[in-house]
């Protein structure tokens, strides 16, 4: 029995808990309300608009980005259960992260690591994936392209066939492999074009440089009719993702983003990189913290991750000849995708967001874990303690930076303070009505648990209010008899552009955004009746 080997094991499985606790318990606390905001529930509307619909899409929901087969089918199940509230998309969530762990599992696992490496490496990439308040809302807040891309992007490097073992399996074993690779493919195609670049070409990318390694011809080897399944299942996929989306309200949300930037921004937009990648993967706070001290000690720790995950994958290009096969279409896969989003970044015009580099953070992760693995078995004194020291520097940030995200105040009270909306809400008992900020209309309606339903609306040059045209569905804004009181949730500003027939009341409160964490002043005017009758209402002055 090696007791070594086995307190290894033991300790990595601990470090994984958790790892995976702290996430789970981020989910389901107060801290998770305190950084929700009407971004974060898009998932919930969109399956929400599916069910009215009776179909995969809803010809009325005005989506900013559609992923039929992505998240909204996980929190689809929970609607009947707990309706358009936060206990669903939590619900969901839960389940996306259970897929989310697995699909790390089954990479490491593909790879042939002991278990101690493999749960030390899934510890790693859920410590990073929760680091920050951004990271946590991309990755296990809602679904979107990043984290479904990384999903899809681990789940198909661990069922790409290994060439090195496909003359070491039976025939059945072979196809049933080739058939949940091209299943694979085709599901994330199938989710949006975004998927292509974030997991499908990747994926296909790596596993086909690797298979360019082997000197035997495709068609004399049995691995070499694997690439015909993963390149008809991302077609298929992308066919019925052409299919389903072609009735959609036009989606305007991506139209900026896929356009080249003008010349003259391009080395800028590079200048922006290394902050973005900081800021994206360390909690640093805005007001100077000593780096000397208990609390700027971890942020220095996490700096140093993040510079490690951004070079580490550079060493493993120096060594990947001492790589194993699955591992080198790991990193492969990685730099491909590395490429595609880097001239996105230069001359696109993503350089404004850190959340568009999640995917190349979660990737440089498990290539991190890789390099070091690989390091641990090498031939040299130096490697193999220069890789000791790397693992219990990274186990050590690893349990730092969850012990810092257990340790984040609940701070409930961003919605549920006596001053703030919905209170409010409550008060008044007033269940419809309109607001002119779209940060703080769904994700009411989804904090109440579907008590308040808010609709976004805005101004034109003319003064008059309109329909918003940003997650919302049209069917919210058509007459309904029933509302027989509404109210109007604008600025102070605003107010006096605010419909005037039928006001019956007028209230203040304080309403903080949890995008900067800086209070609003809302002004909540009452009415008899609806206050809006969508494409027909002009604003009225104050008599």
């Amino acid at each position: 029995m090696n007791t070594k080997r086995d307190w290894n094991a033991t300790f990595a499985f601990v470090l994984f808990a958790l790892a995976a606790t702290v996430v789970l318990r981020w989910l389901w606390s107060d801290v998770f309300l305190a950084e929700c905001h009407s971004d974060t529930v898009d998932t919930l509307f969109a399956a929400a608009a599916s069910r009215d619909a009776g179909a995969i899409a809803s010809p009325t929901f005005h989506y900013p980005y559609f992923i039929p087969f992505g998240g909204s089918m996980l929190v689809l199940p929970f609607l009947p259960l707990f309706g358009t509230g936060i206990a669903t998309l939590r619900c969901g969530m839960t389940v996306f992260l259970l897929l989310f762990v697995l699909a790390a599992v089954a990479l490491f696992r593909s790879l042939k690591w002991n278990r101690a490496t493999c749960w030390l490496a899934v510890a790693l990439v859920l410590t990073v994936a929760s680091a920050t308040p951004k990271m946590r809302e991309i990755c296990f807040g809602h679904v979107l392209f990043y984290s479904l891309g990384t999903l899809f992007f681990f789940w198909g490097l661990a069922i790409a066939p290994d060439p090195a073992e496909e003359e070491a399996t039976t025939r059945r074993e072979r196809m049933l492999r080739k058939a949940l690779f091209f299943f694979c493919m085709a599901w994330a195609a199938s989710c949006g074009k975004p998927l292509l670049l974030y997991a499908v070409v990747p994926v296909i990318g790596a596993w086909i440089l690797v298979r360019c390694a082997d000197p035997r011809p495709f068609s004399k080897s049995r691995d070499g009719s694997a690439l015909l399944p993963s390149v008809l299942g991302a077609g298929v996929g992308l066919t019925v993702f052409l299919l389903l989306s072609r009735n959609l309200l036009p989606i305007e949300y991506a139209g900026p983003y896929e356009l080249f930037s003008p010349p003259s921004q391009w080395w800028d937009n590079l200048g922006k990189l290394p902050e973005r990648w900081i800021s994206l993967l360390c909690p640093i706070d805005k007001e100077p913290v000593p780096i000397a001290s208990g609390a700027g000690l971890p942020v220095a720790g996490q700096i140093a991750l993040a510079l490690l995950l951004a070079f580490a994958p550079i060493l493993g290009l120096v060594r990947i000849w001492t790589f194993s096969r699955k591992e080198k279409m790991l990193l492969a896969g990685h730099w491909i995708l590395v490429a595609e989003v880097l001239f996105y970044w230069v001359f696109g015009s993503v350089s404004d967001a850190n959340w568009r580099l999640c995917p190349v953070a979660l990737s440089s992760v498990a290539s991190t874990a890789c390099v070091v693995k690989n390091l641990l078995c090498s031939e040299t004194v130096f490697g193999r303690r220069a890789a000791a020291t790397m693992a219990v520097f990274i186990a050590a940030v690893c349990i730092l930076g969850n012990l810092r995200t257990s340790l984040l105040p609940g701070n409930g009270v961003i919605w549920r303070d006596r001053d703030s909306l919905i209170p409010l809400l409550e008060t008044i008992g007033v269940q419809d009505g309109y607001c002119t900020d779209f940060w703080f209309c769904n994700v009411t309606t989804a904090i109440s648990g579907n008590r308040f339903r808010l609709r976004d609306v805005w101004t034109d040059d003319e003064g008059g209010w309109k329909p918003s045209s940003y997650l919302v569905d049209d069917r919210w804004y058509e007459p309904d008899p029933s509302r027989t009181r509404t109210v109007f949730v604008c600025y102070p500003n605003e107010e006096e552009r605010a419909p005037a027939e039928g006001r019956t009341g007028r209230f203040e409160c304080w309403q903080i955004d949890v995008r900067n964490k800086r209070y609003a002043k809302l002004v909540v005017l009452v009415y008899d009746g609806d206050c809006m009758n969508p494409g027909q209402i002009v604003s009225k002055q104050q008599p």
